[in-house]
């Protein structure tokens, strides 16, 4: 599958099935470019090497040629392979999200999940670009890359949305005689949880909670109106350069998404009248409280 925006809809067990499979066919582009390019570059030298030779063995010429040509033939399946290589963290994490989430999902009722597999370094996400002179510029983008929405057990409507929001700064470094182009950036995941409970006045759940949010995460805004309460959190600050690449724990992981729905769902468990009784619906779903030890993603975004 070749990389853009997929949208599937189905059972949480038929998605998680589409987003393994997703994964499968990422790891099998990730080994033929790994193969395509080794061969590429053990043809390329050997060609040089043979047409080195040939002045002083004739016959080493057309081996040469060959070898080259060999190199030349392997650059489409390198470029369909790359065109085939996933940002991993994209369909990590929303499994991770979904494999703990699913408990607490009917397994007969559909969710939709929108997933963008791209990095957002690209001109469909460039925001802004403003030149600062002596060789500076500044790049903004912003990537909305994954959605979902669905329905819990206890009937809650859930809809999450994460943006990705980086500011690149791209500059010339000069060394002696040399110059080289560097870059660095910042960059934050905005979260927006929409939650409405059926039946249940959120208007004072603002009040239910502790003032500090789990894993770091910064409150940007929380309204609630009748049964439903709409929030936007950002996660710290993460630096990325040419020589460091962002780690899981820096962005909007399954982790952190979970953990912000059960903070969510604590103040609405306050809310509910005895009652009603301390159903799943009114505790946090026991997904949460049970929930596998996060495992780091094997891979990152990749620029």
């Amino acid at each position: 599958m070749k990389r853009g925006i997929y949208q599937y809809e189905g059972t949480p067990g038929e998605v998680i099935a589409r987003l393994e499979s997703a994964q499968q066919e990422d790891r099998k582009a990730e080994r033929q470019g790994r193969i395509f390019g080794s061969i590429a570059w053990i043809l390329f030298f050997l060609g040089v090497g043979l047409l080195a030779y040939s002045s002083d063995v004739s016959w080493l010429v057309w081996p040469g040629v060959s070898c080259l040509v060999g190199a030349v033939l392997c650059i489409p399946f390198l470029v369909r392979a790359d065109s085939q290589n996933l940002v991993d963290f994209h369909y990590l994490e929303p499994l991770r999200f979904l494999r703990v989430l699913q408990a607490d999902l009917p397994p007969d009722r559909p969710i939709r999940l929108k997933v963008d597999f791209r990095d957002y370094p690209m001109r469909a996400f460039q925001v802004s670009c403003n030149s600062e002179g002596r060789g500076r510029t500044r790049l903004t983008y912003q990537q909305p890359w994954m959605e979902f929405r669905g329905r819990l057990a206890d009937g809650s409507r859930l809809s999450l949305e994460v943006v990705r929001k980086a500011e690149r700064l791209k500059y010339r470094k000069t060394s002696g005689s040399k110059t080289k182009y560097r870059w660095k950036e910042k960059v934050v995941d905005r979260i927006s949880l929409r939650l409405q409970v059926p039946g249940l006045d959120l208007g004072n759940l603002e009040s239910q909670h502790l003032p500090r949010l789990p894993h770091g995460m910064i409150r940007r805004d929380l309204k609630t109106q009748g049964d439903t309460v709409r929030m936007v959190v950002q996660t710290p600050r993460a630096r990325r350069s040419i020589h460091r690449i962002l780690a899981a724990q820096d962005l909007a992981n399954g982790d952190r998404l979970l953990a912000l729905l059960l903070w969510v769902y604590k103040g609405v468990g306050r809310l509910r009248s005895p009652n009603q009784g301390r159903l799943r619906q009114a505790q946090p779903p026991k997904a949460f409280v049970k929930a596998p030890p996060a495992r780091p993603p094997s891979s990152v975004p990749k620029a």
